[in-house]
C-alpha cells in the first residue's frame, strides 16, 4: 500500500485515509497520517522495489492473500476516485509478480471496480 501511494509521484490525502482505513479493518492497527507519511518516505529512500519484494513473496503467499495485495493496491489506487495509467500499470506489474494470471487479474479488476471494495 505505502508504495502504491508514491507511483503518481505525490501521497493524496485520500490514499492516506484509505490506508488507515484498511490497516484498522483488516489488521486491527492504528496509524496516523504522519506515521503513514513517514513508512512512504522511509519505503522510497531505501529504494524499495514493490515488484522484487512481491516476486519473493508470491511462493509464501496463498491465493486469498496474493488477492488481498491486489486488493489493497486497488483500494490505494481508487482512492481519489481514479486510476491514473502508472497505478494501473502497477496493479498490472503486481497480479505478474504474485504469479496471477492476466485473465484472473482482469476478472479480479473487474469485479473491484463494480463492488468498489476489493478487501
Amino acid at each position: 500500500m505505502v508504495l502504491m501511494t508514491r507511483v503518481d509521484g505525490h501521497v493524496d490525502d485520500d490514499e492516506v485515509i484509505r490506508i488507515q482505513w484498511i490497516m484498522r479493518k483488516r489488521f486491527e492497527r492504528a496509524l496516523g497520517p504522519d506515521d503513514i507519511r513517514a513508512l512512504v518516505n522511509e519505503q522510497v529512500a531505501a529504494g524499495v522495489r514493490l515488484h522484487d519484494l512481491l516476486s519473493e513473496a508470491a511462493p509464501q503467499l496463498d491465493h486469498d492473500q496474493k488477492r488481498l495485495v491486489l486488493g489493497a493496491a486497488f483500494a490505494i489506487a481508487s482512492a481519489d476516485g481514479a486510476i491514473v495509467d502508472e497505478e494501473d500499470k502497477l496493479m498490472a506489474r503486481i497480479a505478474q509478480a504474485l504469479r496471477i494470471e492476466p485473465a484472473e487479474y482482469r476478472t479480479l479488476l473487474r469485479h473491484a471496480m463494480v463492488a468498489r471494495e476489493f478487501l
